[in-house]
């Protein structure tokens, strides 16, 4: 874990390289080690498209495959955001993950 010290938060903006003592801080140090935190792995996909019915949403979020993971210990993530825009134009967001626990 890595707190960003620099003067910007857009991703655009960031610098990501990690070395830069001046950029980027460790959250763990000396005076706090790590203390072996559990690792929930992340899988899943972003799908961004318009909207006119529901049935091309659920095809497309079934086409992921993220829910054919075969792990006992398994859950799923969904979020989704509608932007609307003039004339009835409608723009979604749906965001589908698998997340397991490794431990």
């Amino acid at each position: 874990i890595w707190f960003n010290m620099q003067e910007y938060d857009s991703p655009v903006r960031i610098n990501f390289d990690i070395s830069k003592p001046k950029l980027w801080k460790p959250f763990f140090s000396r005076s706090l080690p790590y203390p072996g935190l559990c690792s929930i792995q992340v899988s899943g996909f972003p799908i961004h498209m318009p909207f006119s019915e529901v049935r091309p949403l659920i095809e497309a979020v079934h086409s992921t495959g993220v829910h054919t993971i075969d792990v006992s210990n398994v859950e799923f993530a969904l979020a989704v955001y509608i932007h609307a825009y003039p004339q009835n134009v409608l723009s979604v967001w749906i965001y589908v993950a698998s997340l397991v626990r490794n431990r």
